[in-house]
């Protein structure tokens, strides 16, 4: 387990390095921030005085090598727009956002997970063949397309919720739903598929010859065998439930990171964007790790040193 985190730690360095050096070229490529921060008619000498300010004056190995001192202090600056520490910013949206994810997560899983397995059990039958559909479909429309319906028929059509806005479970409806169809789809399909292949195994064949209860067969049996590779899909979609929050949070005016991030964008607010991505990076890794740790947990003959 020591080494298996040891690695795991190792990476996770590696990988974030990736990350921000591939995040600040990609931002000096955007263009000036100096442009954004002042009036149309400022004049040479106040841009000149505010590039110094910001250190943009100096070469960009030399603001790469100045970025890379920051953040390994854990100091990402202040934002050039709130003139705010922008690790605080993001720490201040981000239970919104993982709120949000959490959310639509556990939506699901707990609609996901039954479907699949009541599908896989009734092979051939309208339920599976309703089942099938709903997950393709639920696959290709998009979050944006997903969530503009959601608003009509919830908000404008019905008015059981509101469009916008945070702060009670009403106002979470709609984000939820619209961010869960996505991975809600992916989860069916890979249950239905995972109980397939498994329920077609001699272990549950002796299962059923003993006389076991169907329910005890495919629940305790069956499922947990099927688990790995649904233990995988659901940790890589929690990270890009992340990354579809933008999307959604956006759609729905949601104060999360997301939002926080594009406009930063916009108003090429560097450090604000570099410290949303560190964070989100990180959440993302953290996921995996915990993946492989359930992977454990499940399957004794997974070794983590390995």
């Amino acid at each position: 387990m020591r080494d298996f985190l040891i690695q795991k730690l190792w990476h996770t360095v590696i990988v974030v390095f990736c990350v921000l050096s591939l995040v600040f070229v990609v931002l000096h490529l955007t263009g000036d921030p100096v442009m954004m921060l002042l009036p149309p008619n400022a004049g040479r000498d106040e841009i000149e005085a505010l590039t110094r300010t910001l250190g943009l004056d100096q070469p960009v190995i030399v603001q790469y090598g100045r970025f890379l001192g920051r953040v390994a202090r854990g100091d990402f600056g202040d934002s050039l727009q709130h003139q705010q520490p922008a690790m605080a910013l993001v720490v201040e949206r981000l239970p919104a956002s993982m709120l949000l994810a959490v959310s639509a997560l556990a939506l699901a899983l707990v609609v996901a997970v039954p479907l699949g397995i009541f599908a896989a059990s009734r092979r051939g039958s309208a339920l599976d063949h309703l089942a099938v559909a709903l997950a393709a479909l639920g696959q290709s429309a998009p979050i944006f397309w997903t969530g503009l319906m959601l608003m009509l028929v919830g908000a404008v059509i019905l008015q059981l919720f509101p469009t916008s806005g945070y702060g009670t479970w009403r106002h979470l409806v709609l984000p939820a739903l619209t961010l869960a169809s996505y991975p809600m789809a992916a989860i069916a399909r890979l249950v239905r598929s995972g109980m397939l292949e498994v329920l077609d195994a001699d272990y549950v064949r002796t299962a059923r010859a003993k006389g076991l209860p169907e329910r005890q067969i495919v629940w305790k049996h069956t499922l947990r065998n099927a688990a790995l590779p649904i233990v995988t899909v659901i940790g890589l979609q929690f990270g890009l439930l992340l990354g579809g929050a933008i999307v959604c949070e956006m759609i729905f005016s949601w104060p999360g990171v997301g939002r926080l991030m594009i406009f930063a964008i916009y108003n090429r607010d560097f450090p604000l964007v570099e410290a949303a991505v560190f964070v989100m990076a990180m959440i993302f890794i953290l996921g995996n790790v915990l993946v492989d740790l359930c992977y454990a947990w499940l399957d004794p003959r997974v070794k983590l040193e390995a």
